[in-house]
């Protein structure tokens, strides 16, 4: 969505787009997945040293308001969002780091072609997989080993 679309978004819903409002949706529309509040923050803060964290709560409650943004909850930490797109956008969330990686449309094709064929049920919403990624396997997996000691 370009900047005179979002003006036009924000204005309509009652809400003035301004600079800092629109420095916050550029950060998170330019992030490259799911981004926290605090993220958020920290990046818009390079450029707006005193923004505060309320008008980037506010920036996100606005955009979630007019379908412009989606929460991602892991349950494990800080809410994570990222822009609404028009087509599926499937992800594979870690619980243990909360890492979230965005991957391509077809990656669940055979779920979503089984769950229509099987149950008659047509998925209009995205896939989040929840799991562990392969860095905190490895630490897991580090960790479970017995410590050996040679004398």
């Amino acid at each position: 969505m370009s900047a005179p679309d979002l003006r036009t978004a924000f204005k309509q819903a009652g809400f003035k787009l301004t600079r800092h409002r629109l420095k916050v949706v550029d950060t998170i529309l330019e992030a490259r997945g799911a981004v926290t509040s605090s993220e958020i923050l920290q990046q818009v803060r390079r450029i707006f040293p005193t923004i505060s964290i309320s008008t980037v709560s506010g920036t996100i409650s606005v955009m979630k308001e007019l379908g412009l943004l989606t929460e991602i909850s892991t349950g494990n930490g800080e809410p994570t969002y990222e822009p609404i797109v028009i087509t599926r956008h499937d992800r594979l969330v870690c619980r243990t780091c909360n890492l979230t990686v965005s991957v391509g449309r077809n990656a669940f094709e055979a779920i979503t072609e089984r769950l229509r064929h099987e149950y008659g049920f047509r998925l209009e919403s995205d896939l989040i997989i929840f799991g562990e990624c392969s860095r905190c396997q490895e630490k897991r997996v580090f960790s479970d080993r017995p410590l050996s000691i040679s004398v």
